[in-house]
């Protein structure tokens, strides 16, 4: 085929498929190229109806580079305009049609909107459901599928959104995700906390052998039992291949463990009565994340204890550098590793490796996407101790942080957890669902502790009385109201907004929330600003993150963990360890630590209505049963003491580096 032959390529970037146009403006955007020649125009439609021609010729930088033609990077174009009386109602298509030199016309673009029936209402009446991505005729070669879209209605909340995909459910989206640009579409405040997310795997069954073009739908069930599903969108899944990485994947070595290493075992330990051992710990960050605090514990305890020189090495800066460097770590700076490109990830797997040569003993990573270090440590045959934080999927942990998981490595971080001399997590979850995902390694639970307190119903009724009416005075709210804290990173995962929506879905006058926490740019003003437009502004609280909680807990009546997604929440652990009882969400071992009726109570994670009815539940528990409750979860805690779970990490830290395992991690096995 010539030049001259081929037809001119493009796209409609905006709207989105099947938007719903509710102000009456629409805004079309896009890109059209025509490699045979100049393009004279753009002309935009509306169904039957001949709009206008858009204003051509933007700079699209990402078309240029994408069709690799440099001509092609004055192909953007633009097209604003109001809607008349007399437009179309209901579904329709919106189409580009390009004008080319010999005056034809090639459709490079269509996509199908809906016009609502109401011009300028300040919120739909009828119920609004949209799907943004993935777009239309999506092929997915992964397996997995990334989801993201918006729910709103001016007379009820979203409950649930179910994301259902060739007839078969895949699974609950996340709630809460803030939407400036649905609230100022809509011209509803409320909105402000309408988007939701999905991330999973569309072949969860594996038994796709050939593609399959089928329906993506989001199922939203509204808080008044009703339901509603979007417009289908249609999606192309590939199976993947078993190994994505293909044979270019040298034989991982493996890390130093006690059955292999006996004389190089030796030698180490003979190094040990030299000098100290030489620890590098790699970390996601040095900010208050729970991963990062529980670090700095254990640096904390590795110094009192003695015998061990350490390397934290972090992609930037942070608060907790201080409190790291006062119990003698030095910080070092590293760029992240990129996870979303195999050669990329490859090219800074052999950095890290020149990195660690003959400067360490043993490497830790504190976080799961750690394990770069991991692999690279054993390249060198280091002993190595991954720890997983975090019961959701590696693909879902990454694409909270960083995006897209590259499937090359995705293998590679199999072959680090096969190499790692053993992989510890907070949660037996966390080790079932990497089992599940076909990951293979030497797991073992070891959960945070917590210090046990003389906080919440333990302290002194008479001094607790004067912690509790200082600190409603401080937050503006009613002496006799329930305090709930809820202490972790203002982040969605952490589901705050979800507690939000809940709190205005319960309708309990009675209840206070602080959100204690460093708060994500954007996410803590969502829900200030969501918490101002439904009157609850004086009922939740959004506040920086305190360095120690003994006053809140005492402050506070019970504790709350409204996660989408955890292992073993260390906030959970610590409200009970002061003697409060936790509402919490059913996400990672948290059930075996919360028992509905005896230390608190129990809801779906990601679930408007079970969390307004847990709500609800709270405010009519009597306060000597919620003391009695707290008295449980207090006892309880003896099992979890921080000092006795930390020594236990620093003799499986020095058996690794002395190359003989604790009898306890292969009875773990």
């Amino acid at each position: 085929m010539t030049r001259r032959d081929r037809r001119p390529v493009g796209c409609i970037d905006q709207p989105a498929a099947n938007a719903i146009l509710h102000d009456g403006s629409l805004l079309v955007c896009g890109w059209a190229y025509d490699p045979a020649g100049p393009i004279l125009g753009v002309e935009i439609r509306l169904g039957n109806k001949r709009l206008g021609l858009a204003r051509f010729g933007l700079t699209r930088d990402d078309v240029a580079e994408a069709l690799q033609d440099h001509a092609a990077t004055a192909s953007g174009f633009e097209f604003a305009t109001d809607l008349m009386s007399d437009r179309p109602q209901g579904p329709a298509q919106i189409a580009a049609v390009a004008i080319r030199a010999d005056r034809s016309t090639v459709t490079i673009g269509r996509v199908d909107v809906e016009v609502a029936e109401i011009v300028g209402a300040p919120f739909p009446t009828s119920f609004a459901v949209q799907l943004e991505r993935p777009r239309p005729d999506t092929t997915l070669e992964t397996g997995w599928l990334s989801v993201r879209g918006w729910a709103f209605a001016g007379d009820a909340h979203v409950s649930h959104v179910e994301l259902w995909w060739d007839g078969r459910p895949l699974g609950r989206a996340s709630l809460g995700r803030p939407r400036w640009d649905v609230a100022e579409r809509l011209g509803s405040p409320q909105a402000v906390l309408s988007g939701f997310e999905f991330h999973g795997r569309i072949d969860a069954d594996g038994s796709a052998s050939e593609p399959l073009d089928a329906p993506l739908q989001a199922v939203v069930t509204w808080t008044d039992g009703r339901r509603e599903a979007s417009r289908p969108i249609w999606v192309r899944s590939v199976s993947p291949v078993s190994d994505p990485a293909g044979q270019a994947l040298a034989p991982a070595r493996r890390s130093q463990r006690p059955s292999d290493v006996n004389s190089g075992a030796s030698g180490l330990m003979g190094q040990t009565r030299r000098r100290s051992t030489r620890l590098l710990i790699v970390a996601r960050g040095l900010d208050h994340g729970g991963s990062q605090l529980r670090m700095a514990e254990f640096v904390e305890h590795l110094d009192r204890d003695g015998g061990f020189e350490i390397t934290v090495l972090a992609p930037e800066d942070g608060p907790l550098r201080a409190r790291l460097e006062r119990a003698g770590a030095t910080i070092e700076a590293a760029p992240a590793v990129r996870l979303d490109d195999r050669r990329e990830y490859e090219r800074a797997i052999d950095q890290l490796g020149e990195r660690i040569a003959g400067r360490f003993d043993v490497v830790y990573a504190a976080t799961v996407t750690g394990f770069p270090a991991i692999e690279a440590a054993a390249g060198l045959g280091l002993p190595t101790i991954l720890r997983v934080g975090e019961a959701a999927r590696l693909q879902e942990v990454v694409s909270w942080l960083y995006g897209d998981l590259d499937p090359g490595v995705a293998a590679h971080a199999r072959r680090a957890f096969a190499a790692a001399t053993v992989v510890i997590s907070t949660s037996h979850l966390a080790i079932s669902t990497y089992r599940g995902d076909g990951y293979s390694a030497r797991f073992v639970v070891l959960p945070s502790g917590v210090q046990l307190g003389t906080g919440g119903q333990r302290q002194h009724s008479g001094e607790r009385d004067q912690v509790r009416r200082r600190y409603r005075r401080q937050l503006g709210i009613d002496p006799a109201a329930l305090l709930l804290v809820c202490a972790a990173k203002v982040w969605p995962i952490k589901g705050q907004s979800v507690l939000a929506l809940a709190l205005a879905h319960a309708g309990e006058a009675g209840i206070a929330c602080a959100l204690l926490g460093d708060a994500e740019p954007g996410y803590g003003e969502a829900i200030d600003a969501f918490t101002e437009a439904t009157g609850l502004v004086d009922r939740i609280s959004v506040l920086p993150f305190e360095p120690s909680l003994g006053e809140w807990w005492r402050a506070a009546d019970v504790g709350v963990c409204c996660s989408e997604t955890e292992s073993m929440p260390a906030a959970v652990l610590e409200a009970m360890a002061a003697g409060l009882p936790v509402l919490a969400c059913r996400v990672g071992d948290v059930e075996r630590v919360v028992e509905p009726g005896v230390t608190g109570w129990l809801c779906e994670p990601n679930d408007v209505r079970s969390l307004a009815e847990a709500l609800r539940e709270v405010a009519q528990t009597p306060t000597t049963v919620r003391s009695s409750m707290g008295e449980r979860a207090y006892q309880l805690m003896r099992s979890y003491d921080r000092e006795t779970l930390l020594a236990r990490a620093v003799e499986l830290l020095r058996g690794i580096a002395g190359g003989e395992l604790p009898s306890w991690v292969d009875e773990a096995q």
